[in-house]
């Protein structure tokens, strides 16, 4: 639910000072990240690692689809001409129902403790 609400609200908030629909992308990503991982990692996989390598994880596949979202997202907008907001809803769409499935099987995959990395203290 966060994740659908912050690009909108951002956008309709910085539209008064001409923020460009990239930047307002930019720091939805930035506060959806964030946000994401607290709420991953104790609500829905109870994650007790504790280390940079965790989020490194989680915020690749937000990365990846970050460059994806900075090609649809203009080309939604300016050839499509669909409103911004639209654009990203059905971004957001994609991301949702692909990131389970993401940190499941790499951002807090269960490890042995043989297998897990050499983590660096948060």
């Amino acid at each position: 639910m966060f994740g659908w609400t912050v690009f909108p609200i951002l956008y309709f908030l910085l539209k008064p000072f001409n923020a460009h629909y990239l930047a307002v992308l930019t720091l939805s990503y930035i506060t959806s990240i964030i946000f994401a991982y607290v709420t991953n990692k104790i609500i829905v996989f109870r994650s007790e690692a504790r280390g940079l390598m965790e989020f490194l994880r989680f915020a690749s596949f937000y990365l990846i689809y970050f460059a994806v979202n900075l090609v649809v997202l203009p080309f939604g907008v300016e050839v499509l001409h669909i409103n911004p907001v639209y654009v990203q809803c059905a971004m957001v769409v994609a991301i949702s129902l692909s990131s389970y499935f993401w940190h499941l099987a790499v951002t807090f995959k269960q490890r042995t403790p043989a297998t897990s990395e050499t983590d660096v203290p948060l």
